[in-house]
């Protein structure tokens, strides 16, 4: 019963893989799986926000500061002026 209890889990936890935007609710009453469902799970947005990116605070996103949230490594100097993003460019490059 635990073997195919197990199985179980698996094959709903790697269904839900090509789901992205879903995940698996499983109900266990008494150590018994009572049911399992498919629920919407919330999405993050696809770039931080510009108070996010600029980790210190200085109204700039450096090439640093945009590498270590992932965004724009090889685009940064298509979008930056004088090595910086302002929020109007940081703001053209989620749209790029």
């Amino acid at each position: 019963m635990k073997r195919m209890m197990g199985l179980l889990v698996i094959t709903l936890a790697y269904g839900s893989l090509a789901l992205a935007q879903q995940r698996t609710e499983i109900e266990i009453t008494d150590g018994r799986i009572t049911g399992a469902k498919q629920v919407q799970a919330p999405v993050g947005p696809a770039m931080p926000t510009f108070a996010e990116a600029d980790a210190n605070g200085d109204g700039c996103v450096n090439r640093q500061e945009a590498y270590n949230v992932g965004i724009l490594p090889n685009d940064f100097n298509k979008f930056a002026r004088k090595g910086c993003l302002n929020e109007a460019a940081y703001q053209d490059a989620a749209h790029f």
